[in-house]
């Protein structure tokens, strides 16, 4: 057992994003959209999810904040702290 419904989670922050997504089975559909962002993402503890949306962050209209980037330390220590070198703005 996952310990939650990826899938649906990317479906709904990507919608919530301003992306244009649909799920079809075990498919996520995505024909772009505008990143307009203004969400928090709630990343349920799950380091992928919290670096994605990181990313997706970083193509962003308005802030995207991310519940807990700690969990990016499990796969990729210093991913933050790259991520600022590359431009993206990091706050704590």
């Amino acid at each position: 057992v996952k310990e939650s419904d990826r899938l649906q989670i990317v479906h709904d922050h990507f919608v919530q994003a301003g992306v244009h997504a649909r799920i079809e089975g075990d498919d996520l559909c995505v024909t772009g959209g505008d990143v307009v962002g203004g969400l928090t993402v709630d990343t349920h503890l799950d380091h992928r999810m919290a670096m994605s949306f990181f990313v997706l962050g970083m193509t962003a209209q308005q802030a995207v904040t991310i519940d807990d980037m700690r969990t990016a330390e499990t796969s990729f220590p210093g991913f933050a702290k790259l991520m600022g070198r590359l431009g993206a703005q990091v706050s704590t």
